[in-house]
């Protein structure tokens, strides 16, 4: 396995950046997602897509000494860097929109605020690693290579998730189990992924992680969004099933006293005719 993703991960980084892209493209013109989770899911896919792009152009002008290579190699593992926190930020928006249920914003638990500012901080430290070699630096062959604070840069990308699914399990009943399922993926597959990549250099099983639970994030919201739909629908359904009924017995009650007037209508007249005939009672 370890050899199959060394051989083809620029592929691979290739086809999860299209996929990214496309479901980019299909949130935009997705009108059934509430407006905050859909511009939150939207940056998630965008910065993975940023992610991974980058993260494969890091791998191609690696070992490049050209003036284009110098440039595209720190480019790239500047927006690796810039990214990774980017997409933990963007995700606990996304959360505390599930959270409120698209309505107006009533649950923000301070947890996912300390994660947010952390996420912030960690996007600055990368800018900051660009001049300190904090992170990572290069040999005079253009070769990157981890930094001495290389496993700094792994706090808020694994401890950050942890802490918002502690949110996601203390508010598991507000969740469906598409949601749950999809929040889950999220903490987990990464952090599962940043383990083995501490140990398996060369090979961004990480970032090819994040970029595919955020797709899956997509996919779930979708079904999510669908199941919703389909309740509503049904709901909707019974509703009009018990107007019929309720219009049938309002129907029927209304025929009777009709029935009833009439019935003592011809009563009262046949009194009335027998008193000025004179006839006598039938």
């Amino acid at each position: 396995m370890y050899r199959f993703f060394q051989t083809y991960q620029l592929d691979i980084m290739l086809i999860l950046c299209g996929v990214s892209l496309t479901m980019t493209l299909l949130l935009f013109i997705t009108r059934f997602l509430p407006k905050r989770r859909k511009w939150s899911l939207i940056f998630m896919e965008i910065a993975a897509a940023l992610l991974l792009y980058f993260d494969r152009t890091a791998y191609i002008y690696s070992g490049d000494v050209s003036a284009m290579g110098y440039f595209m190699v720190r480019l790239s593992n500047f927006m690796v860097f810039l990214m990774t926190p980017t997409i933990v930020l963007t995700f606990g928006f996304c959360l505390v929109d599930a959270l409120n249920k698209g309505e107006e914003i009533q649950i923000v638990p301070k947890r996912l605020v300390i994660v947010g500012i952390a996420a912030l901080v960690a996007m600055m430290l990368a800018v900051v690693s660009t001049f300190t070699d904090m992170y990572y630096y290069f040999d005079e062959y253009n070769v990157y290579h981890r930094g001495p604070l290389f496993l700094f840069s792994y706090i808020i990308p694994v401890l950050g998730p942890l802490i918002q699914y502690t949110v996601i399990f203390q508010y598991r009943k507000r969740f469906s189990v598409f949601l749950y399922t999809a929040y889950t993926l999220y903490i987990f597959l990464p952090i599962v992924a940043g383990i083995v990549q501490i140990f398996a250099y060369g090979i961004s099983i990480v970032n090819m992680g994040m970029v595919f639970v955020s797709i899956s994030l997509y996919i779930f919201t979708y079904l999510d969004i669908n199941e919703e739909v389909i309740r509503a629908h049904t709901i909707e359904l019974e509703n009009i099933e018990k107007e019929k009924k309720s219009m049938k017995r309002l129907f029927d009650q209304t025929a009777n006293a009709l029935v009833k007037a009439v019935e003592k209508k011809d009563e009262y007249l046949k009194e009335i005719l027998q008193k000025r005939l004179r006839l006598p009672e039938i």
